[in-house]
């Protein structure tokens, strides 16, 4: 496993401040700045995945003996949850990996858009996701046409159905499951959205944007 080192002028300007704000360390940063290990313990972190199995423990045996334990926690938690799920973390992902992320995310919502789904201005992750959660535990139909046609293009899924069935009373019959649809949808196009944004920065602060990531 690999990766590039960073290319960002603001890297080579003040490597920890940047290493801090990439890993959302900066709450940290005045503790980092006051230690002489700082880089150490931000590219150990950043590079864990890649490390030998004899650094990794060295490197955690080396956060946990730290005199700041908050900070140590910290910093061990980050590095464990890199290995949970590696993906939570775009600047802990080899080369490859980020470049697959990136292009698997771009995808879903390109498709996801092709089949109509986006969201309106007042569209949120979270309140799509629990507003999806809510009408899947209520079933209430009404609420769920309501909701999807003010927070989605709902109209689009309708029209696409119309042209298939020709029928209105199949539309409105399964207006519910086309709400539910919908929702789902848009709460998957801006998960994709988002995950495509953060891998496109990461990519960028290494030097691998391509004219084709633009």
């Amino acid at each position: 496993m690999s990766q590039s080192i960073y290319v960002s002028e603001k890297f080579q300007a003040d490597p920890v401040g940047f290493l801090a704000s990439v890993t959302d360390l900066t709450a940290y940063l005045p503790k980092l700045r006051s230690r002489p290990d700082a880089l150490f313990l931000l590219n150990g972190l950043i590079t864990y995945r890649s490390l030998s199995n004899d650094r990794k423990i060295a490197y955690m045996a080396y956060v946990s003996g730290l005199d700041d334990r908050s900070f140590g926690s910290k910093l061990y938690s980050l590095a464990a949850l890199q290995v949970a799920n590696p993906y939570w973390y775009s600047w802990g992902l080899t080369d490859i990996e980020l470049r697959e992320f990136h292009d698997f995310n771009a995808d879903v919502a390109s498709h996801l858009k092709v089949l109509g789904v986006s969201t309106a201005a007042s569209f949120s992750l979270a309140k799509g996701a629990n507003t999806f959660f809510d009408l899947l535990k209520t079933g209430s139909k009404e609420s769920a046409i309501k909701l999807a046609k003010s927070m989605t293009n709902y109209d689009l899924g309708e029209k696409a159905v119309s042209r298939f069935t020709g029928n209105t009373s199949k539309i409105k019959a399964g207006g519910h499951i086309t709400s539910y649809l919908t929702l789902m949808g848009a709460v998957l196009y801006v998960c994709a959205q988002k995950d495509s944004a953060r891998a496109k920065e990461e990519l960028l602060r290494r030097g691998l944007l391509t004219i084709d990531d633009l």
